[in-house]
């Protein structure tokens, strides 16, 4: 019986003396996803976030346009070094008990917070992902950071190149990551279809030292 199962398995999956075998791979970088949890660890992250969707005792609130996100100063302490410098000083907001953010959407605060609060990944981090990230690295999240980092090179493409680019040059250049490297080399390769692209004159005409770089790049791979 066992030489009988491993004829059976040699004749699936020995081909030209060798053996293939495919599988899939999960990876959880930091909090692990709601699904996989133990059951104990589901209901706290439940509980926890039940206080934030319910404002109950709230003691400070971000503000975005016209939202306001009532939240607790003790998690928000907790979770970023931004917030334990402001309330550790007489800063306006922690007079005011309210820290007001611009440049962003209530979407995404509300993304943010959840994350505070939950340690949980947006499940529409990759539509929100600059808007994530500007936050993220405002208030020094580097998990949150991470999977934007990720998000970014899981949705490269010729029409978002350039933009990427930038978002990376900003945000990446220094990290130790190459995924400024990264971006380019698809450019590189992409390179006629990225100059193509609606994006392409805009880009040149705002960075135009960074256009050089890329065709320089191009130049060197051409040698």
């Amino acid at each position: 019986f066992e030489d009988y199962k491993q004829d059976a398995f040699l004749a699936e999956f020995l081909t030209d003396g060798h053996i293939t075998l495919k599988a899939g791979i999960k990876i959880c970088i930091g909090t692990q996803p709601r699904e996989y949890m133990p059951a104990g660890r589901r209901r706290f992250v439940d509980d926890i976030a039940t206080i934030l969707d319910t404002g109950l005792d709230s003691d400070f609130s971000l503000i975005c346009d016209d939202r306001e996100f009532p939240c607790h100063r003790a998690i928000l302490r907790a979770r970023s070094e931004v917030f334990a410098k402001t309330f550790s000083h007489k800063m306006q907001e922690n007079e005011e008990s309210r820290f007001v953010i611009h440049d962003s959407s209530p979407v995404a605060v509300e993304a943010l917070l959840k994350h505070l609060y939950t340690g949980a990944i947006p499940a529409d981090l990759d539509n929100l992902t600059v808007e994530i990230l500007q936050l993220a690295e405002f208030f020094q999240l580097g998990e949150l950071r991470e999977e934007c980092r990720l998000s970014l090179l899981r949705n490269l493409g010729v029409e978002n190149a350039v933009t990427t680019l930038v978002h990376v040059d900003c945000y990446f250049h220094q990290d130790g990551t190459g995924m400024k490297d990264k971006v380019k080399e698809f450019i590189r390769r992409n390179a006629a279809k990225v100059v193509d692209n609606e994006h392409w004159g805009k880009f040149v005409r705002s960075y135009p030292d960074m256009v050089t770089e890329v065709f320089r790049e191009v130049i060197e791979s051409q040698k």
